[in-house]
C-alpha cells in the first residue's frame, strides 16, 4: 500500500507509484502553522525548532551563494567567451583581423584563463609582430595547453620580434622532443637562415634526412645550411649536395641551380654545368635563361660582344615581363647603349621596372632631355617617389653642368622624394635615395632616411642600421651613433658590430660604465686576441679611474686592428698616457672623428 496504489479501477494493471506526503505536510504545519490561530496555539518547542530551521536554511543559502556564485559566474563568462571566440574565428575567415582581435580580447577579459581565447590572441599578436604575443604563448605553456602548433607559433613570434637567440633555444628544445618533424626542420631554416649554419640544427637535419632520404625539400635545406657553415668540410658536402640535387627536373632542382648561381667562387666547369642544366630544365623562366647566359659570358669574356648579340636576337620578340631580365642584365653590366637600343619607350611607359632601368641608362648616357621628358610625361607610369627622385637628380646634374646649382632647391626636392618614398614604403627607393644624398653631400637627408628606414621598415632593415651608424660616425653625432648601435643590438643580439658599437659609445661618453665594462670583458673572453675589444676593456677601466688595469689591457693591441680613425685616436691617447707608446702616434686632425674621440686624443696625447 505504501509503494503502489490502484487509483483508477478502470485501468487494470497500470498501478502508479504512490508516495505518501501527508506526514511531510503535517510536519511542515507543525513547524509553520497555517493560520494565526494555529500559530497562537503552537508550543515553544516547535516554534524554537522552526526558528533554528530558518536560521540554518538562511546560512546554507548564504554558504551556497559564497561557494557556488563564482563557479556559476565563471561558467557563464566562459560560455560568453566561447561565443566571442566563434565570432573572432568568423572575422578571421572574412579577413578582418581587427574585429577578430577585439572579440578575442573581450573573450579573454571575461574569462582570463580561457585557452581558446589565449590561443587566438597569441596568433593575432604574432601576425601583428607585437611583444604581447610572447605573454599569451607563455600562458598557454603555463597551463600545459600548448600544442606543437602553439610551440611553433611561439618560435615565430620570437623571430618576428628579432629575439633570435631565444628563438634558437626554443627551437632546439622542440627538435630534441620531435627530431623527425618536417615542420620543425623547415622552421629551422627561418631561425638560422640569416645567421649562418648552426651545428646543432645541421646535425638534426642530417639525422632527419637519413630517416627520410626521399625528402628533396629537406635535402635542399640541409645543403643550404652546409654551404653556409664555417666548417670547410661542411661547405664541401653542401656544394656536392647542391650539384646532386640540381640534376633533377623538379622545382627543387631549379631552386638548387638558382642558389648555385649566386656563388662567387664557381669554376668555369661548374658554370658550364649550371648553364646547361638550367637551359634544359622544363620549368626554367626567362630570368633563369639570362642567368645561364651570364655564366656563358663569364666563361668566355673574349667573345662577350658576340654572345650578347646572340642573346639580344633570342630575346627581341619577348613580351615586356619576359624582357625585364635581359634589360636588368644590360643595366648591371653597363651596356647602356644596347639597353636603350632594344627598348621601345612607348611600350614600356606603363611598366615601371623596365622604365626605371631605361631611365637609369639615359642618365648614365647623359641624355638628360629625354630623361626629363619621361619624368614630366603624365603617361609615364612610375611612383611619386621615383618621379621625385629623378627630379632631384635632374636638378643636380643640370645645375652642376651649368654652374648654377641651387642647393636649397635641391634639398627641398630630396626631402620631397624622401617623404614620397616613405609614404610608399619602398625600401629599395629609400636606400637609393639615402646613398645618393650621402654621396652628394646632403648628410642630413641621408641620416634621416637611414634612421627612419631602420626604425619603421620591416624589410632590409639591417642595411639601414649599418648606414645610420656609418653616417652618424662620419658626421660626429655620437648620440645618434649610440642610438643606432643600441637598437641594432636589441634586434640582432648576435651581431657583434652593434654590440661593440653600443659598448664603445657608452664608454666614450662616460655613461653606464660599470655595466658596459662587464659586457666588454665578456665579449673579450669570446675573442681574447681581438684588439678592438681589448681597447673597449682598457677604455672602461680608464673611465673608472683604474689606469693600471687599463694599461695592462693595452698590452698586445695592434693599432691597425682597433677600428677606424676615431678608435685609433683613442688608442693612441690611452697608450701614450699609460706609457705603452713612448711617442704619440701621428694622426691627421682632419680625419672624421666623434667629438669625444677628438677630445680624448687632444687631452691625453
Amino acid at each position: 500500500m505504501l509503494s503502489t496504489q490502484q487509483i483508477d479501477p478502470t485501468r487494470s494493471g497500470q498501478a502508479r507509484r504512490f508516495l505518501p506526503v501527508k506526514w511531510i505536510v503535517n510536519a511542515w504545519r507543525w513547524l509553520f502553522p497555517k493560520t494565526q490561530a494555529d500559530k497562537d496555539r503552537q508550543a515553544k518547542g516547535p516554534r524554537l525548532l522552526a526558528q533554528i530551521f530558518l536560521v540554518l536554511f538562511c546560512l546554507m543559502m548564504i554558504a551556497g551563494a559564497v561557494i557556488y556564485a563564482k563557479p556559476i559566474k565563471d561558467t557563464y563568462d566562459e560560455w560568453r567567451s566561447k561565443r566571442l571566440i566563434r565570432d573572432a574565428e568568423k572575422h578571421l575567415k572574412e579577413g578582418d583581423p581587427i574585429k577578430a582581435y577585439l572579440a578575442a580580447q573581450e573573450a579573454q577579459q571575461l574569462s582570463p584563463d580561457y585557452i581558446p581565447a589565449l590561443r587566438v590572441l597569441a596568433q593575432l599578436l604574432t601576425s601583428a609582430g607585437q611583444n604581447q604575443a610572447i605573454y599569451f604563448w607563455q600562458r598557454l605553456e603555463k597551463f600545459g595547453a600548448n600544442t606543437l602548433e602553439d610551440d611553433v607559433g611561439h618560435v615565430r613570434a620570437l623571430l618576428r620580434l628579432s629575439r633570435s637567440k631565444e628563438a634558437e633555444d626554443a627551437l632546439t628544445d622542440l627538435l630534441d622532443k620531435h627530431p623527425a618533424n618536417p615542420q620543425l626542420i623547415k622552421l629551422g631554416e627561418e631561425v638560422w637562415g640569416k645567421s649562418g649554419a648552426d651545428q646543432r640544427h645541421l646535425t638534426k637535419m642530417r639525422h632527419f634526412l637519413q630517416a627520410n632520404p626521399e625528402d628533396r625539400d629537406s635535402a635542399l635545406l640541409t645543403a643550404r645550411r652546409e654551404l653556409a657553415s664555417e666548417n670547410a668540410d661542411d661547405r664541401l658536402l653542401g656544394r656536392a649536395s647542391y650539384f646532386a640535387l640540381a640534376q633533377g627536373k623538379d622545382a627543387v632542382a631549379l631552386t638548387a641551380l638558382r642558389d648555385l648561381s649566386m656563388l662567387e667562387d664557381l669554376t668555369p666547369a661548374e658554370r658550364h654545368e649550371i648553364a646547361e642544366l638550367t637551359l634544359n630544365h622544363p620549368n626554367a623562366q626567362e630570368g633563369d635563361r639570362v642567368m645561364a647566359f651570364d655564366h656563358r659570358v663569364k666563361n668566355d669574356p673574349l667573345n662577350k660582344n658576340r654572345l650578347i648579340e646572340q642573346e639580344l636576337i633570342r630575346t627581341r620578340d619577348l613580351k615586356r615581363d619576359d624582357l625585364y631580365p635581359i634589360c636588368r642584365w644590360l643595366a648591371l653590366n653597363r651596356e647602356f647603349n644596347r639597353l636603350v637600343a632594344i627598348t621601345n619607350v612607348q611600350e614600356i611607359k606603363t611598366h615601371e621596372l623596365l622604365l626605371l632601368n631605361y631611365m637609369g641608362a639615359l642618365s648614365m648616357l647623359g641624355r638628360l632631355s629625354e630623361l626629363e621628358d619621361l619624368v614630366e610625361d603624365p603617361e609615364t607610369h612610375i611612383s611619386v617617389g621615383s618621379r621625385s627622385f629623378y627630379r632631384a637628380h635632374l636638378a643636380l646634374v643640370k645645375g652642376m653642368s651649368a654652374g648654377t646649382l641651387d642647393r636649397d632647391k635641391l634639398l627641398d626636392l630630396l626631402n620631397r622624394a624622401k617623404e614620397a618614398a616613405f609614404k610608399e614604403r619602398r625600401a629599395d627607393m629609400l636606400m637609393r635615395l639615402a646613398e645618393y644624398a650621402e654621396s652628394h653631400m646632403f648628410p642630413s637627408v641621408a641620416l634621416e632616411v637611414y634612421k627612419m628606414g631602420a626604425l619603421s621598415l620591416k624589410q632590409n632593415v639591417r642595411q639601414f642600421f649599418a648606414g645610420w651608424m656609418r653616417l652618424a660616425l662620419a658626421t660626429g653625432d655620437t648620440k645618434s651613433y649610440r642610438h643606432a648601435a643600441r637598437e641594432g643590438g636589441r634586434r640582432w643580439p648576435d651581431d657583434q658590430n652593434f654590440i661593440d658599437g653600443a659598448i664603445y659609445a657608452d664608454l666614450l661618453i662616460g655613461e653606464n660604465v660599470e655595466r658596459q665594462l662587464s659586457r666588454a670583458r665578456k665579449q673579450l673572453e669570446l675573442r681574447p686576441d681581438d684588439s678592438s675589444r681589448k681597447l673597449l676593456v682598457a677604455l672602461g677601466y680608464w673611465r673608472l679611474g683604474d689606469e693600471a688595469t687599463a694599461v695592462r689591457n693595452m698590452q698586445g693591441i695592434d693599432s691597425e686592428d682597433v677600428g677606424g680613425p676615431g678608435r685609433k685616436a683613442v688608442y693612441a691617447a690611452l697608450a701614450h698616457r699609460g706609457g705603452v707608446l713612448k711617442e704619440s702616434m701621428p694622426l691627421d686632425e682632419k680625419l672624421k672623428m666623434l667629438p669625444e674621440e677628438k677630445d680624448l686624443w687632444e687631452r691625453l696625447r
